[in-house]
Protein backbone atom coordinates (compact mmCIF):
# COMPACT_ATOMS: atom_id res chain seq x y z
CA UNK A 1 0.00 0.00 0.00
CA UNK A 2 2.63 2.80 0.91
CA UNK A 3 4.31 0.78 -1.81
CA UNK A 4 2.25 2.57 -4.26
CA UNK A 5 2.01 5.66 -2.41
CA UNK A 6 5.77 6.29 -3.25
CA UNK A 7 5.31 5.07 -6.50
CA UNK A 8 2.71 7.98 -7.35
CA UNK A 9 4.84 10.88 -5.66
CA UNK A 10 7.81 9.60 -7.87
CA UNK A 11 5.66 9.53 -11.34
CA UNK A 12 3.76 12.84 -10.54
CA UNK A 13 7.81 14.35 -9.54
CA UNK A 14 9.12 12.97 -13.09
CA UNK A 15 6.30 14.71 -14.83
CA UNK A 16 6.21 18.25 -13.12
CA UNK A 17 10.41 17.76 -13.91
CA UNK A 18 9.30 16.56 -17.63
CA UNK A 19 6.76 19.30 -18.06
CA UNK A 20 3.33 18.68 -19.50
CA UNK A 21 4.72 17.96 -23.06
CA UNK A 22 6.07 14.95 -21.72
CA UNK A 23 2.21 13.58 -20.95
CA UNK A 24 2.20 13.33 -24.94
CA UNK A 25 4.20 10.58 -25.28
CA UNK A 26 2.52 7.25 -24.99
CA UNK A 27 5.06 5.93 -22.07
CA UNK A 28 4.70 8.76 -20.13
CA UNK A 29 1.02 9.06 -20.48
CA UNK A 30 0.88 5.50 -19.08
CA UNK A 31 2.80 6.05 -16.54
CA UNK A 32 0.68 8.83 -15.57
CA UNK A 33 -2.82 6.55 -15.97
CA UNK A 34 -1.11 3.88 -13.97
CA UNK A 35 -0.35 6.23 -10.89
CA UNK A 36 -3.90 7.82 -11.06
CA UNK A 37 -5.21 4.34 -11.28
CA UNK A 38 -3.17 3.29 -8.39
CA UNK A 39 -3.58 6.32 -6.12
CA UNK A 40 -7.52 5.08 -6.59
CA UNK A 41 -6.50 2.19 -5.26
CA UNK A 42 -4.16 3.09 -2.29
CA UNK A 43 -7.16 5.67 -0.95
CA UNK A 44 -9.41 2.81 -1.17
CA UNK A 45 -7.23 0.08 0.41
CA UNK A 46 -6.44 2.78 3.14
CA UNK A 47 -9.99 3.89 3.99
CA UNK A 48 -10.67 -0.02 4.03
CA UNK A 49 -7.97 -0.40 6.89
CA UNK A 50 -8.89 2.29 8.91
CA UNK A 51 -12.61 1.23 8.70
CA UNK A 52 -11.80 -2.22 9.58
CA UNK A 53 -9.65 -0.66 12.76
CA UNK A 54 -13.23 1.64 13.48
CA UNK A 55 -15.24 -1.84 14.07
CA UNK A 56 -12.36 -3.20 15.96
CA UNK A 57 -11.83 -0.40 18.07
CA UNK A 58 -15.83 -0.15 18.31
CA UNK A 59 -16.14 -3.57 19.13
CA UNK A 60 -13.49 -3.81 22.04
CA UNK A 61 -15.76 -0.73 23.62
CA UNK A 62 -18.56 -1.97 23.48
CA UNK A 63 -17.35 -5.17 25.02
CA UNK A 64 -16.46 -2.80 27.92
CA UNK A 65 -19.76 -1.38 28.01
CA UNK A 66 -21.29 -4.73 28.28
CA UNK A 67 -19.03 -5.92 31.22
CA UNK A 68 -19.57 -2.75 33.00
CA UNK A 69 -23.92 -3.98 32.98
CA UNK A 70 -22.84 -7.55 34.18
CA UNK A 71 -20.53 -7.30 37.13
CA UNK A 72 -22.42 -5.51 39.74
CA UNK A 73 -22.88 -8.31 42.35
CA UNK A 74 -18.78 -9.09 41.90
CA UNK A 75 -18.12 -5.57 42.39
CA UNK A 76 -20.64 -5.72 45.75
CA UNK A 77 -18.56 -8.39 47.03
CA UNK A 78 -15.69 -6.89 46.86
CA UNK A 79 -17.03 -4.13 49.07
CA UNK A 80 -17.57 -6.90 51.82
CA UNK A 81 -13.90 -8.00 51.68
CA UNK A 82 -10.87 -6.07 53.34
CA UNK A 83 -8.77 -4.22 50.61
CA UNK A 84 -11.71 -5.30 48.24
CA UNK A 85 -12.42 -1.26 48.09
CA UNK A 86 -8.90 -0.49 46.48
CA UNK A 87 -8.71 -3.56 44.32
CA UNK A 88 -12.60 -2.02 42.86
CA UNK A 89 -11.00 1.03 42.45
CA UNK A 90 -7.91 0.10 40.38
CA UNK A 91 -10.32 -2.32 38.13
CA UNK A 92 -12.88 1.02 37.79
CA UNK A 93 -9.87 3.24 36.89
CA UNK A 94 -7.71 0.96 34.51
CA UNK A 95 -11.55 0.33 33.04
CA UNK A 96 -11.98 4.47 32.39
CA UNK A 97 -8.23 4.42 31.43
CA UNK A 98 -8.80 1.89 28.30
CA UNK A 99 -11.83 3.33 27.20
CA UNK A 100 -9.98 6.90 27.36
CA UNK A 101 -7.56 4.98 24.77
CA UNK A 102 -9.93 3.24 22.57
CA UNK A 103 -11.56 6.60 22.49
CA UNK A 104 -8.27 8.55 20.95
CA UNK A 105 -8.43 5.38 18.11
CA UNK A 106 -11.26 5.30 17.55
CA UNK A 107 -11.48 9.60 16.81
CA UNK A 108 -8.05 9.36 14.59
CA UNK A 109 -9.60 6.77 12.75
CA UNK A 110 -12.79 8.86 11.95
CA UNK A 111 -10.80 11.92 11.22
CA UNK A 112 -9.14 9.96 8.08
CA UNK A 113 -12.18 7.78 7.21
CA UNK A 114 -14.69 10.59 7.43
CA UNK A 115 -17.15 8.29 9.24
CA UNK A 116 -18.92 9.71 12.37
CA UNK A 117 -20.46 7.35 15.24
CA UNK A 118 -22.04 8.08 17.89
CA UNK A 119 -20.73 5.63 20.22
CA UNK A 120 -17.61 7.88 20.99
CA UNK A 121 -20.64 10.31 22.90
CA UNK A 122 -21.91 6.79 24.44
CA UNK A 123 -19.09 5.64 25.92
CA UNK A 124 -17.92 9.84 27.14
CA UNK A 125 -20.97 9.40 29.20
CA UNK A 126 -20.10 5.83 30.65
CA UNK A 127 -17.05 7.38 31.80
CA UNK A 128 -18.72 9.96 33.41
CA UNK A 129 -20.94 7.39 35.31
CA UNK A 130 -17.41 5.37 35.90
CA UNK A 131 -16.19 7.94 37.79
CA UNK A 132 -19.02 8.75 40.16
CA UNK A 133 -19.02 5.23 40.91
CA UNK A 134 -15.49 5.58 42.22
CA UNK A 135 -16.46 8.26 43.84
CA UNK A 136 -19.03 6.29 45.32
CA UNK A 137 -16.79 3.23 45.94
CA UNK A 138 -13.93 5.63 47.61
CA UNK A 139 -16.88 6.18 50.73
CA UNK A 140 -16.99 3.32 51.92
CA UNK A 141 -15.71 2.71 55.19
CA UNK A 142 -12.17 1.00 55.55
CA UNK A 143 -12.71 -2.77 56.60
CA UNK A 144 -10.20 -3.69 59.24
CA UNK A 145 -8.72 -7.03 60.40
CA UNK A 146 -11.52 -8.78 62.50
CA UNK A 147 -8.68 -10.48 64.66
CA UNK A 148 -6.67 -7.51 65.19
CA UNK A 149 -9.98 -6.49 67.41
CA UNK A 150 -11.68 -9.49 68.36
CA UNK A 151 -9.81 -9.91 71.31
CA UNK A 152 -11.34 -6.44 72.54
CA UNK A 153 -14.40 -7.60 73.12
CA UNK A 154 -13.39 -11.42 74.14
CA UNK A 155 -15.93 -11.25 77.22
CA UNK A 156 -18.54 -8.96 75.56
CA UNK A 157 -19.39 -5.43 75.82
CA UNK A 158 -22.14 -3.34 77.55
CA UNK A 159 -24.66 -0.96 76.60
CA UNK A 160 -27.92 0.41 76.99
CA UNK A 161 -30.67 0.29 74.52
CA UNK A 162 -30.14 1.94 71.67
CA UNK A 163 -27.58 5.02 71.47
CA UNK A 164 -28.14 8.71 70.15
CA UNK A 165 -24.84 9.06 69.43
CA UNK A 166 -25.32 8.65 65.93
CA UNK A 167 -28.46 8.85 63.28
CA UNK A 168 -28.62 4.95 61.26
CA UNK A 169 -30.00 4.93 57.62
CA UNK A 170 -31.11 1.56 57.12
CA UNK A 171 -30.86 -0.06 53.75
CA UNK A 172 -33.36 0.98 51.01
CA UNK A 173 -33.64 -2.59 49.47
CA UNK A 174 -33.66 -5.73 51.66
CA UNK A 175 -34.51 -8.36 48.57
CA UNK A 176 -31.16 -7.99 46.93
CA UNK A 177 -27.89 -10.13 47.61
CA UNK A 178 -26.36 -7.32 50.00
CA UNK A 179 -27.21 -4.42 51.76
CA UNK A 180 -26.00 -1.07 52.03
CA UNK A 181 -26.11 0.42 55.62
CA UNK A 182 -24.94 3.75 56.71
CA UNK A 183 -24.62 6.10 59.88
CA UNK A 184 -23.88 9.49 61.24
CA UNK A 185 -22.65 10.50 64.12
CA UNK A 186 -24.83 13.31 65.53
CA UNK A 187 -21.35 15.14 67.18
CA UNK A 188 -18.86 15.06 64.64
CA UNK A 189 -16.17 15.74 67.44
CA UNK A 190 -17.10 11.93 68.57
CA UNK A 191 -15.60 10.55 65.54
CA UNK A 192 -11.91 10.98 66.85
CA UNK A 193 -13.10 9.70 70.09
CA UNK A 194 -14.44 6.34 68.34
CA UNK A 195 -11.86 3.21 67.98
CA UNK A 196 -13.31 1.27 66.10
CA UNK A 197 -17.24 0.77 64.20
CA UNK A 198 -18.56 -2.68 64.97
CA UNK A 199 -20.78 -4.61 63.24
CA UNK A 200 -22.54 -8.21 63.63
CA UNK A 201 -25.61 -9.64 62.64
CA UNK A 202 -27.47 -12.13 65.46
CA UNK A 203 -29.43 -15.48 64.25
CA UNK A 204 -31.97 -16.62 66.44
CA UNK A 205 -32.55 -20.35 66.46
CA UNK A 206 -35.54 -22.32 66.97
CA UNK A 207 -34.74 -22.79 70.65
CA UNK A 208 -34.66 -18.76 70.85
CA UNK A 209 -30.86 -18.52 71.53
CA UNK A 210 -29.30 -16.27 69.56
CA UNK A 211 -25.19 -16.62 68.10
CA UNK A 212 -23.39 -14.23 66.04
CA UNK A 213 -23.19 -14.98 62.47
CA UNK A 214 -21.28 -12.30 61.27
CA UNK A 215 -18.97 -9.81 62.32
CA UNK A 216 -16.92 -7.15 61.22
CA UNK A 217 -15.09 -3.96 62.12
CA UNK A 218 -13.92 -0.51 60.31
CA UNK A 219 -12.52 2.28 60.94
CA UNK A 220 -14.59 5.37 61.38
CA UNK A 221 -14.67 8.21 59.53
CA UNK A 222 -16.34 12.05 58.91
CA UNK A 223 -19.47 12.40 57.58
CA UNK A 224 -21.64 9.43 55.96
CA UNK A 225 -20.16 5.87 57.20
CA UNK A 226 -21.25 3.40 54.18
CA UNK A 227 -21.35 -0.38 54.86
CA UNK A 228 -21.85 -3.42 52.54
CA UNK A 229 -22.54 -6.27 53.58
CA UNK A 230 -24.23 -9.50 52.36
CA UNK A 231 -27.99 -9.82 53.27
CA UNK A 232 -28.61 -12.53 56.04
CA UNK A 233 -31.69 -10.65 57.06
CA UNK A 234 -33.09 -12.83 54.23
CA UNK A 235 -32.25 -15.83 56.07
CA UNK A 236 -34.82 -14.85 58.86
CA UNK A 237 -35.23 -14.35 62.28
CA UNK A 238 -32.09 -12.23 62.09
CA UNK A 239 -30.96 -8.67 63.19
CA UNK A 240 -27.93 -6.29 62.43
CA UNK A 241 -26.27 -4.85 65.27
CA UNK A 242 -24.27 -1.65 64.62
CA UNK A 243 -22.27 1.19 66.26
CA UNK A 244 -19.32 1.93 68.10
CA UNK A 245 -16.99 1.60 71.14
CA UNK A 246 -14.69 4.98 72.55
CA UNK A 247 -10.90 4.85 72.60
CA UNK A 248 -11.16 5.45 76.32
CA UNK A 249 -12.31 2.08 76.77
CA UNK A 250 -11.87 0.26 73.83
CA UNK A 251 -9.00 -2.58 74.44
CA UNK A 252 -8.50 -1.35 78.14
CA UNK A 253 -11.47 -2.51 79.74
CA UNK A 254 -12.81 -6.35 79.83
CA UNK A 255 -16.63 -5.03 78.52
CA UNK A 256 -16.24 -1.58 77.06
CA UNK A 257 -19.28 0.13 76.09
CA UNK A 258 -21.12 -0.27 73.11
CA UNK A 259 -22.84 2.43 71.51
CA UNK A 260 -25.11 0.55 69.00
CA UNK A 261 -28.20 0.46 67.02
CA UNK A 262 -30.57 -2.55 66.77
CA UNK A 263 -32.25 -2.89 62.83
CA UNK A 264 -34.10 -5.99 62.31
CA UNK A 265 -36.26 -6.16 59.02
Amino acid sequence: MYAMVLFDIVVFAVYFVKGRLAIQDKPYRLVVLSAIFSSVVAVFIIFNHYEKELQVEELKLQNIRDSINTKPREMDSLLTIRQGKEQLIDSLRNRIHEMELIIGQIQKNENITGKKSNIVQQVQEDIKKTEHQINRVDNYNEILNVNDYRKYIAKGYSYSGNTSAFTFYPPHQTEGAYLDISLKFNNENNVDKAAVIYLEVIKKDENGKNYVIHNSFYRPQHGINHFKIQNYLRQGNTSIIIGFFWKSEFGKVDTPTFEKYTYTR
